[in-house]
């Protein structure tokens, strides 16, 4: 059986910081009192690795995140971060895995907890892993 892994740490950080950089917009239908934007990843620690087992690639990764966000909510500027201590391969095929989400204002942080907002992290994160998968 020939198996070969290659450390893809680096790689997967550099792209989770370049994805929220760009900056993650939450649509103006989803949060109609303000605006919404995850703006960086400013902590993102643990391992990622490419495994080639039997001619198949398989992308491995346990990370924790921080990622920061910023708007308005009726008329206010707000501003917030969402940690992820346990973003892995398993728990982000299903979507289980924790949101802590910290913000002075409790209806933003009410929306970034909702199905609605955790969907559009959640589709920023499997862009993530899409590109290395494909890597």
């Amino acid at each position: 059986m020939c198996r070969e892994d290659r450390d893809v740490t680096k790689l997967a950080k550099s792209r989770l910081r370049e994805i929220f950089e760009k900056g993650v917009e939450v649509p103006a239908a989803d949060f109609p009192n303000g605006t919404l934007k995850f703006v960086s990843c400013s902590k993102c620690e643990g391992e990622a690795s490419i495994v080639m087992a039997r001619g198949k690639k398989k992308l491995g990764f346990e990370l924790n995140l921080t990622i920061q966000f910023k708007g308005t909510y009726k008329g206010a500027d707000v501003d917030g971060t969402i940690d992820i201590p346990d973003l892995e391969d398993s728990t982000h095929a299903d979507g289980d895995y924790q949101l802590n989400v910290s913000c002075a204002t409790a209806e933003v942080k009410s929306f970034v907890r909702s199905a609605k907002c955790q969907n559009i992290i959640r589709k920023a994160i499997d862009s993530f892993v899409n590109d290395l998968k494909n890597h």
